[in-house]
């Protein structure tokens, strides 16, 4: 069995918890278009699909050695996943004060 440096192991650790933090957005953005659909209407289908193509650019972008540094940075992913988490949060404020 081959042993993994601590860089690539850490690397490897990396590239799977963003990988699961683009399968957790896809798995929210369609609960979200199946059970808001009827309430919010086709907008919010549109929202999960640029979610869904978001998660897949993330999860790409993770995965890829060899995009440049401005691509595959963390801080472009870390940046990426706050304006989503923020933008999920004002839109469920805003459909909670609606209701």
């Amino acid at each position: 069995m081959n042993q993994l440096t601590p860089l690539a192991a850490a690397r490897e650790q990396t590239l799977l918890a963003w990988r699961r933090t683009s399968m957790r957005w896809v798995v929210v953005a369609v609960i979200a278009a199946r059970i808001f659909t009827d309430t919010i209407g086709a907008a919010v289908i549109a929202v999960a699909f640029v979610t869904i193509a978001v998660a897949a650019a993330v999860n790409f972008a993770a995965a890829r050695d060899s995009l440049p540094d401005a691509v595959r940075g963390p801080a472009l992913r870390l940046g990426t996943a706050v304006v989503g988490t923020v933008a999920l949060g004002v839109a469920s404020l805003v459909w909670v004060l609606a209701q």
